[in-house]
Parts: structure tokens; C-alpha cells; sequence
């Protein structure tokens, strides 16, 4: 799945709001959204505070399993995750919620990152979309434990099936380079990808570097010099 926001059910892209499109471009039915916004905006008490049932790690696991099963149910597919970038902000719930599962952290160069949130449907954002980068990977690592993979995503693009092979062993399944071939004729749910146009084209290492040719020598020193233990920390050169 991508992004179904599920701790915030009442946000507008949440997969649980009935108004938005996310619950049927992954195939599942309008009576499906409004019975899961249902539950997961249902009202309990938590130390005498009513807050939604979503955010309790019990409600959110049986919640949440109940969606990624309908949603393998619709793709035909025996293996499904999920990815929002902001999950780091619920990582304790997820990790409460979901003591047995696999969590794959995807770092990236903060150039690159900055350089996404400018030029990305411009929308100027580099600076929070940055920041946001920085306090996330504090609270990952905070918690980091081998429940995790991690890896780059510049690795991700320039040898894809030696990442993902590393990801099919620490989730438990069996990898085989063929599957890199994305086949859109045999995808049920193809449409889900229409909102990133390139997300089913083929990997293009050009993208990883683009920031080079895209930011200026000052911006580019300015995110170096902010982002420098996170560069060394995980393996990027700083020029």
C-alpha cells in the first residue's frame, strides 16, 4: 500500500476518510471506509481522556491487519507493508501494535531530500520536508532494534536486487530478480500509482544525482553542513 495514513483517520489523504479516493484505488468498497472510520474514530476513555480507538495499539493492530488482509485479498498478493513516511511520529504505537513485524527504514540523501520537497508539484516545502527528515531519523534511531532493515534508497535504485534481497531475508520470503520487472497488466490495482506518474517507470540512477545539477553550491553547503552526522552516520560523501 502507499500511504494510507492510518493514525490519523480523520486526516483528508487517511484511507479511512470517506470523502477522499485512497480506499478505492486499493480496491476496497465505500461500505468497507465508512465501517473502519467508524471504528477507528470510535471514542475511548484513556486516563479519563476520550481519544480515537485507532490510537490504542490494540484497535490499531486487529484494525490495521483487517485492511492489509483485504487489501492482499485484492491484489493477489501473499506479502503486503505499508509506506508513509510519518510513521515515524507513531513509531511507539506501531511498535506496540505490531511486535512481530518487519519495519524497513529508507533513508536518503538530505540534498536529495530537500531538493524533492522544493521541485516536487512545487512545492517549495525543502526546508520542513528537511526537518522533518532529521527529527524522524532521531526518533527511529532511538528505537532501532532488529526488528529493522535499513537501507538507502540510492542503493535501492542503483542495485535494486541486492537490496531487496536483503529486505526478502530479514522479512522471511524468498526474492527472485524477475519480480523487478514490474508488469502493470498483471497488477489488479495499478491505478494506485497514478498520483506519482513515475512510480511505475524504470529505475533511472540519473535521479539520485539530480540533485547536483538542481541546487545551487549554496544550498547545497547549507544542507551539508546542517545534515553532516547524518551523512557520515550513514555512508554519504559530503561533497
Amino acid at each position: 500500500m502507499s500511504e494510507a495514513y492510518f493514525p490519523v483517520p480523520r486526516s483528508k489523504p487517511s484511507i479511512f476518510n470517506p470523502a477522499n479516493f485512497v480506499g478505492a484505488r486499493h480496491g476496497f468498497r465505500p461500505e468497507q471506509i465508512e465501517e473502519w472510520h467508524r471504528r477507528a474514530t470510535k471514542r475511548v476513555a484513556v486516563n479519563g481522556v476520550e481519544v480515537d480507538a485507532i490510537t490504542q495499539p490494540s484497535y490499531a493492530r486487529d484494525l490495521i491487519l483487517e485492511v492489509l488482509s483485504g487489501f492482499g485479498e485484492n491484489l493477489n498478493a501473499r506479502f503486503v507493508g505499508e509506506k508513509w513516511p510519518y510513521y515515524s511520529s507513531y513509531i511507539e504505537l506501531m511498535l506496540e501494535a505490531f511486535p512481530d513485524a518487519i519495519f524497513v527504514y529508507n533513508v536518503r540523501d538530505p540534498r536529495a531530500v530537500w531538493n524533492s520537497g522544493q521541485t516536487f508539484r512545487d512545492r517549495r516545502a525543502g526546508d520542513k520536508i528537511l526537518n522533518d527528515m532529521i527529527e524522524a531519523d532521531h526518533r527511529i534511531r532511538a528505537v532501532l532494534d532488529n526488528r529493522f532493515v535499513t537501507f538507502r534508497y540510492e542503493d535501492l535504485i542503483v542495485d535494486p536486487g541486492e537490496t531487496m534481497q536483503r529486505i526478502a531475508a530479514k522479512v522471511g520470503f524468498r526474492f527472485e530478480r524477475e519480480a523487478l520487472k514490474y508488469d502493470e497488466s498483471t497488477d489488479r490495482l495499478s491505478d494506485r500509482w497514478n498520483w506519482v506518474p513515475t512510480a511505475k517507470g524504470d529505475l533511472n540512477r540519473e535521479l539520485t544525482e539530480k540533485w547536483r545539477d538542481e541546487m545551487t553550491i549554496d544550498q547545497q553547503r547549507q544542507v551539508r553542513d546542517r545534515c553532516s552526522e547524518f551523512l557520515q552516520h550513514y555512508g554519504y560523501p559530503l561533497d
